[in-house]
């Protein structure tokens, strides 16, 4: 419908000779177009803030937990004399798959293969030795 009258008032608009007195019934006045268009930029602006903000504490919290981890991994590895290597296999597992949990987590998805593949990796594979990123 709204393209019928757009149309509509195109054609007339451009076919009608200048000066009709029936063309000023169809003349919009530009300033709501201004205020809205001013209203629009500033909410524009306002949510592209906030969403920049929100992404710079979710990746300054992700860098922290890689952090933590990076810490815990240190702790493991240089206490590994106390450990079977069977648990120390388990605890660097572990920690390799807590990203991948707290992200499955944060998703609200449920995929126990992409947790299964950080378990069963070997050592030297192990992600927390390659990287941890938030995907």
């Amino acid at each position: 419908m709204s393209l019928l009258v757009a149309s509509t008032v195109a054609a007339i608009s451009n076919w009608s000779p200048e000066g009709s007195w029936w063309l000023e019934f169809f003349e919009v006045p530009g300033w709501p177009h201004e205020l809205v268009g001013g209203f629009l930029a500033i909410l524009l602006v306002f949510r592209t803030d906030q969403a920049y903000g929100r992404f710079w504490e979710g990746r300054t919290l992700w860098a922290q937990m890689a952090s933590e981890l990076r810490s815990l991994t240190r702790v493991t590895v240089s206490n590994r004399d106390l450990l079977s290597p069977q648990a120390f296999d388990e605890v660097l597992a572990h920690l390799a798959a807590y990203p991948v949990a707290l992200k499955q987590h944060l998703r609200g998805e449920n995929n126990p293969e992409e947790l299964q593949v950080c378990i069963c990796y070997p050592r030297h594979m192990n992600p927390l030795y390659i990287r941890i990123s938030p995907d």
